[in-house]
This record gives C-alpha cells, structure tokens and sequence, in this order.
C-alpha cells in the first residue's frame, strides 16, 4: 500500500506527507510487514512582504524541514530467515566405490529476523541570487539505521557446513552532518558558459546500540571493532 498528499498554499507554504505498508517474504512471518512514513515542509521566505527590498538581488530563499522512515531487507538470500541445507557429494569420502551421503547446512535459521529501518531527519536552506548566477544550499542531516541487516560472522569453532555466519539485526547506528552545496556561473554568453559546481560534507558515524555486546569483523583492509558510543570502522591492531 502506498499513499502521498501534497499542499500549497500562497506559492509560499508547502507541505507533504506519505505512507508506505509493505511486506517482503525474505523476512519472519511474524515481522514480515513494515510501517513506513515522510513528512516534510518549506517555506518560501523571499516570498514575504518583509522581504521586498531584496527581490532586485534574492530569486528565492527557502527554509525546509522533513523527517521519514524507509525500510531495508537486503540481505544475503530470498530465505533470510530460514535455515536451508543442501545435499551434496562434494566433500564426501570415496570408500570401496561409495560416497557417505549426508546435508550440509548452507544458511543458519533466524526466525526473528525483521526489517532494517532508517529513520532520517533534513533541514536546511535553499538560495538563488543575481538572476539564479549563483544558487545553492546549506543542510543538516541525521539517518539512523534501527535494527540494522548484517551478516554476523561466526568463530571458526562454531561454523557448520556452508554457513560461516548467520542474518541478524546487529543494532542502532547513526550517520549525521552537514552538507553544503553551492553553484554558479561566472560567465554566460551565447557562444561560453562556465559552470562551477561545489559540494562539501562533514560526516560522523556512530553506533549507538549493540545489544549482543562488542563484535569484531575483518574488512578489505584492517580488522575493526563495533563498540557503542564509537564508529563503525574503528580499527584494531597493534601499536607500532
């Protein structure tokens, strides 16, 4: 199910909403349907009498605010929470012209598997000057992942068959900061135009819950640690 609304009203106050229901069968019965929502507004302020005096030089300044929900089940396989298994010869021992038959365990059951949900906050300005020469914007961001999707390695000594970790909803994380966005045009004639785009984040990452505790993983480069109250990619090894 998926519904929006839209309204405006003087070419000056906008506003919006949506609602999203969906299911995936990649998930548990029991947590198999997500809620999801936006809802946002703007507000024109060069379009106010107060502002008159600036309308030679100022096209449009805006201020806008939104906050939503989107869900996530991207995880390894169709059957993410089920335990699968799989019977195969490959590995099995030639004795006398006969193979051991057998199953192999392939994904590793999770039945409370649920949806990942991402719950982000946006607020900021948009501008445009000297006849839309030079426009852009100035933003704040915050996205926290809930529940967040991860395939969660297992120690050696506890791997079976195929399965070298299990899906799980690891914890909470948190990517916020501020965004600024600028262009321009310095020179527009018929036969030239320059365009200089610029683009500049500042970006922190954070976990903030992890409810089975600490959990260290390798990446392509180093060997991390997820504790709380720290980033994702905070890297172990020695000093030296």
């Amino acid at each position: 199910f998926l519904g929006k609304a839209e309204y405006s009203f003087d070419n000056k106050y906008y506003v919006s909403a949506s609602f999203c229901r969906d299911g995936s069968s990649r998930l548990s019965p029991y947590s198999r349907g997500g809620n999801f929502f936006s809802a946002g507004s703007s507000w024109r302020i060069s379009k106010e009498k107060f502002m008159e005096g600036t309308s030679r030089w100022l096209n449009n300044l805006s201020f806008k605010a939104s906050y939503g929900t989107t869900g996530n089940d991207n995880v390894s396989s169709f059957y993410a929470y089920q335990g699968t298994y799989s019977s195969t010869d490959a590995d099995a021992i030639t004795v006398n012209m006969y193979t051991t038959p057998g199953l192999t365990v392939n994904t590793i059951a999770t039945p409370n598997l649920k949806w990942e949900k991402n719950q982000q906050f946006n607020t900021g300005f948009d501008f445009s000057i000297l006849s839309s020469r030079f426009n852009g914007s100035i933003e704040y961001f915050s996205r926290k992942a809930k529940d967040l999707l991860y395939y969660k390695e297992l120690p050696l000594s506890s791997t079976t068959g195929n399965a070298t970790g299990y899906n799980t909803n690891l914890g909470d994380i948190r990517n916020s900061g501020t965004e600024v966005t600028i262009n321009a045009i310095p020179i527009q004639t018929k036969q030239f135009t320059w365009n200089i785009d610029y683009n500049m984040t500042f970006l922190k990452n954070k976990i903030t819950y992890l409810p089975e505790g600490e959990y260290s993983y390798t990446g392509s480069f180093a060997k991390y640690k997820m504790i709380e109250g720290k980033s994702r990619y905070e890297i172990v090894g020695p000093r030296y």
